[in-house]
């Protein structure tokens, strides 16, 4: 795997996939969900309607607002193409809206194996901040794995989950580089686009932090 940092618009992407940073209804809106929209052209806001509608999810649409619809869940990956985009794929995901304090306690559902392969649901306590660092993971993990799957040989992604969704440039930074390092012998090159510029150099300390090597390009 080769890792570039670039400062610039993911759109211009060439290569095989982008990553979306979608809100969970799918059907576009602001940052660069909508950038790549109207990139894409009317095409792609067709197929993301035509998308299976997930029953029994809770999400949130542009401005957070609630999303009646969930076309793309929290932490997942839809596949759709990239019509005029100058790539061949847009893998959609939502990213989880920050917690305003990471130190706030939250129960999440757990599946504890117990003896005999029987499985018991349960609750573990955990603060919000680990919590949403694992779904933000799996924002970078889930098109990987789809993108391999799909024989593809590169993707690039945005920033996931910074913006209105709240998650601080540098955290983003953290958990994308350390998930593109576990990952790094895997057959398929890894851009990341950077928007705003100034954003490039928060990620270039954290790639001198994590010791990961980069090519950087302003």
């Amino acid at each position: 795997m080769k890792i570039t940092l670039i400062a610039g618009d993911i759109t211009t992407f060439s290569g095989d996939a982008i990553v979306n940073a979608a809100n969970n209804a799918g059907l576009g809106g602001g940052g660069v969900d909508g950038a790549i929209h109207r990139a894409a052209g009317p095409r792609l806001l067709t197929a993301c309607e035509a998308l299976p509608i997930f029953e029994g999810l809770e999400g949130h649409a542009p401005g957070l607002e609630p999303a009646s619809e969930v076309r793309v869940p929290t932490g997942v990956a839809v596949p759709t193409l990239a019509f005029d985009l100058p790539c061949k794929w847009v893998i959609h995901t939502a990213g989880p809206v920050w917690p305003s304090s990471e130190d706030d306690p939250v129960y999440v559902a757990h599946m504890a194996a117990l003896a005999g392969m029987q499985l018991k649901a349960g609750a573990i306590h955990d603060m919000a901040g680990n919590v949403a660092r694992r779904v933000l993971r799996s924002c970078y993990k889930m098109p990987l794995l789809t993108a391999v799957g799909m024989g593809l040989k590169s993707i690039a992604y945005p920033a996931i989950s910074t913006g209105v969704y709240g998650c601080p440039a540098v955290t983003c930074a953290e958990v994308a580089l350390k998930f593109a390092r576990n990952y790094i012998d895997w057959p398929i090159d890894v851009s990341f686009y950077l928007h705003p510029a100034s954003n490039l150099e928060v990620w270039e300390s954290m790639t001198e932090w994590l010791g990961v090597s980069v090519t950087v390009i302003r």
